[in-house]
This record gives structure tokens, C-alpha cells and sequence, in this order.
């Protein structure tokens, strides 16, 4: 099992001693690959987006969760 995440490990507010925990980019299909490997089951909460406000103003970076979705399918 992976708990996964872009961040670095210090700016996570939990970790797991009974998983592995990567600290690894989901835009690159390579590291989606990894995150999976092993797995039965994926539980995709990566996202780059937040309210209407914010969708409105980044469009383009609401677009890599398409990406990230994408590469975990």
C-alpha cells in the first residue's frame, strides 16, 4: 500500500509506518506507474483545483488533473 503525494514528507500532516509513503509528481505517468504497483486498489484524490474562484483563475492547472486521472486509468 502507498500514501502518495507531491509535497515533501515535513509539509505532509500525516504518514503511516505500515505503508510506503512517496513523495512523488503525478503528472509524470512513470511515477503513477509506481504508485500503483502492488496495489489492489487506488483511492485518486489528487487534484489542482479549488473553488469556482480559483477554477476560473487557473484553468490550465485545473486541466493536470485530467492528467494525473488520465495516467492512474
Amino acid at each position: 500500500m502507498h500514501g502518495v503525494d507531491i509535497k515533501p514528507f515535513d509539509q505532509w500532516y500525516q504518514q503511516f509506518d505500515d505503508v510506503e509513503n512517496l513523495s512523488i509528481d503525478l503528472n509524470l505517468k512513470e511515477n503513477c506507474e509506481r504508485a500503483a504497483e502492488g496495489t489492489a486498489e487506488i483511492y485518486n484524490l489528487a487534484a489542482n483545483m479549488g473553488g469556482m474562484g480559483f477554477i476560473e483563475a487557473n484553468r490550465a492547472l485545473c486541466m493536470l488533473s485530467v492528467l494525473i486521472n488520465t495516467h492512474m486509468l
